[in-house]
């Protein structure tokens, strides 16, 4: 199922919650728990490379 989640998913809920206008915390902690969750599963071989690495966060927030 790991192998589901996509950059357009993902970009999909970033936008999702800038729109809800999630507090500014929100979004970069939930990637992260997110891009930590993907980099194991690239590790382990369920997916060839992890999706959120090209997610636009809120500017302020560091993403890449």
């Amino acid at each position: 199922m790991v192998d589901k989640i996509d950059y357009r998913l993902l970009n999909h809920w970033a936008k999702s919650m800038m729109a809800k206008e999630k507090a500014p915390k929100t979004i970069p902690s939930v990637h992260g728990l997110i891009s930590a969750a993907m980099n194991t599963a690239e590790m382990l071989g369920y997916i060839a490379r992890n999706p959120c690495h090209e997610v636009q966060l809120p500017g302020h927030c560091g993403g890449r």
